[in-house]
C-alpha cells in the first residue's frame, strides 16, 4: 500500500498512484492498488490573491459541500426575498441538455459549469461530462464527454466536479480524476487504483474532499463482489512532503 504526489502542472508522476495522461492518450494499467486513495494536488493560489476557503476557490460556490468540513453553509450566498409571505421566483428553461446532472460550481455570475452524466438509468445519460454554461441563455458555451459507459462498459456512477484555489475544474469519475480548463474544457487525466478482485469496470470513486493545503482524498465504491482492506486498515490519510 502506498501513495504518491501528483504535480497535474509539471505533468510529473512520483512513486506508483496512477498514469496521467492526456485525452489523445490510451491509459496504461494500473501499477498500484489500494481502497481508498488520497493524492496530492499542487494547488497554487492564482494571480496572488488570497481565499477565504482553500483549497477552494473562493467563490459563490466552488465545492458541493461548501468547505472540507462539509457545513453546507455557504458564506457568500444571501437570500434577498422576503422571509415572512410570498416571494416570486423566475424560472428560465432551454433547449440544452444536460442528462442526469449531478451538481453545479460557481467561478463567477459568468462562469458556471455543470457536472453529470453520472446516472445511467437515466435516459441519454451515456456517461460523465463537464459543461460551461451560459448564465443567460442556459445554452453550454463548452461541453466536455469525458466517457461514454457504453463503450468502455464501465458502471456508470455519480462522481462530482469541484472548482479549486488554482483556478481548475476537478472532477472524478469512475476510477479517473480530472484536471479541466476552465476556458475551453479541454483536460488532462489520471487513473486511479482499483482492486483486480474486483476490476476497474465495477470501480466509481464517488466524490472527494480536500486538505487546506490542496491534499484531495477519495474513496471507491463497488458494484458485484467484496474487497478486504490489507492489514484491516479502514482508511488512510496521505500527508503531503
Amino acid at each position: 500500500m502506498g501513495f504518491s504526489r501528483i504535480e497535474f502542472g509539471a505533468l510529473q508522476r512520483f512513486g506508483h498512484l496512477g498514469r496521467i495522461t492526456t485525452q489523445e492518450e490510451q491509459p496504461l494499467h494500473q501499477r498500484a492498488l489500494w481502497l481508498i486513495a488520497a493524492f496530492a494536488i499542487v494547488a497554487t493560489e492564482a494571480h496572488g490573491q488570497q481565499h477565504s476557503n482553500p483549497p477552494w476557490a473562493s467563490s459563490l460556490m466552488a465545492f458541493e459541500h461548501c468547505d472540507s468540513g462539509r457545513t453546507h453553509l455557504f458564506e457568500r450566498a444571501h437570500f434577498r426575498g422576503a422571509f415572512g409571505g410570498c416571494n416570486i421566483v423566475e424560472v428560465g428553461a432551454a433547449d440544452a441538455s444536460y442528462p442526469s446532472d449531478y451538481n453545479m460550481v460557481y467561478q463567477d455570475p459568468n462562469e458556471i459549469f455543470i457536472y453529470g452524466g453520472g446516472y445511467g438509468n437515466v435516459p441519454n445519460s451515456i456517461g460523465p461530462f463537464v459543461a460551461k454554461v451560459d448564465p443567460n441563455t442556459l445554452e453550454p458555451i463548452w461541453y466536455t464527454q469525458l466517457l461514454v459507459t457504453a463503450e468502455s462498459g464501465e458502471w456508470n456512477y455519480p462522481g462530482v466536479v469541484a472548482l479549486m484555489n488554482d483556478d481548475f475544474l476537478y472532477v472524478i469519475y469512475g476510477y479517473r480524476l480530472a484536471r479541466i480548463d476552465p476556458v475551453d474544457g479541454s483536460f488532462e487525466v489520471m487513473e486511479l487504483p482499483t482492486d483486480p478482485t474486483v476490476g476497474a469496470e465495477n470501480t466509481p470513486y464517488n466524490g472527494f474532499d480536500a486538505l487546506s493545503d490542496g491534499t484531495l482524498i477519495a474513496k471507491t465504491v463497488y458494484r458485484g463482489g467484496r474487497a478486504v482492506f490489507a492489514e484491516g486498515t479502514p482508511g488512510v490519510v496521505c500527508r503531503r512532503p
